[in-house]
């Protein structure tokens, strides 16, 4: 079973909160595929610093990180882009959509990964989504919340073997946010996948096995 491992990792910078208690930081942690995780705390306490170490977007911690007993430092730039389109997929907290492509356009990029997931079946998670009327919106005219709701769409196009969601509800109400989470559990369910989920506080209703306080 793969396995993504925090060997007593800490985020590399002076001051902060990172030295005090924590369930993640300085721990060793093992986060199985097939289970739910929670990385809970307040602002400020580095749960996005947390994915973006496994992601690979930062490397400026101390400590070890590794997947399947591999350390992600010793991974080649080609490795890590092939574990990004096999193994993770993300939802950012920032998104990072491109603004100037429409919704539709900005998931078949990562469609284009693969071909799991077909383009009638992109639609119907569109349409699942209550964003079916926007698909050919430039993604800069969408409200933050729609935009939320592109990045779920498109962080579900892609094969997985853990999926990263850095706060992905943050904008929507709570009917979007059920749907949202319902989709997502389902995709996990279909590919045996691990999840790790940021969050200021709320579980959103979702089976954790684990809640970690960063």
């Amino acid at each position: 079973m793969e396995t993504i491992t925090l060997d007593h990792i800490r985020p590399d910078v002076t001051g902060g909160l990172f030295g005090e208690v924590s369930g993640i930081w300085g721990q060793h942690v093992v986060l199985s595929r097939g289970n739910a995780y929670l990385f809970r705390s307040q602002s400020g306490r580095g749960k996005t610093s947390a994915l973006a170490f496994i992601y690979g977007l930062r490397t400026d911690y101390t400590g070890n990180l590794a997947y399947d007993g591999t350390s992600l430092r010793m991974l080649r730039h080609t490795d890590f882009a092939r574990f990004r389109r096999e193994d993770l997929s993300v939802v950012f907290q920032d998104l990072r959509l491109f603004r100037q492509l429409t919704a539709w356009e900005n998931v078949m990029l990562k469609r284009q990964i693969s071909s799991r997931v077909s383009k009638s079946q992109t639609e119907e998670l569109f349409a699942l989504l209550g964003i079916e009327k926007l698909m050919h919106r430039k993604a800069a005219t969408l409200s933050f919340g729609e935009q939320q709701r592109v990045a779920v769409i498109r962080a579900m196009v892609q094969p997985f073997s853990f999926l990263l969601l850095d706060e992905p509800f943050s904008h929507l109400d709570e009917i979007n946010t059920a749907l949202a989470v319902n989709l997502m559990l389902q995709k996990v369910k279909e590919q045996g996948a691990g999840l790790i989920l940021t969050s200021l506080g709320p579980d959103y209703g979702i089976p954790f096995h684990q809640t970690l306080e960063v």
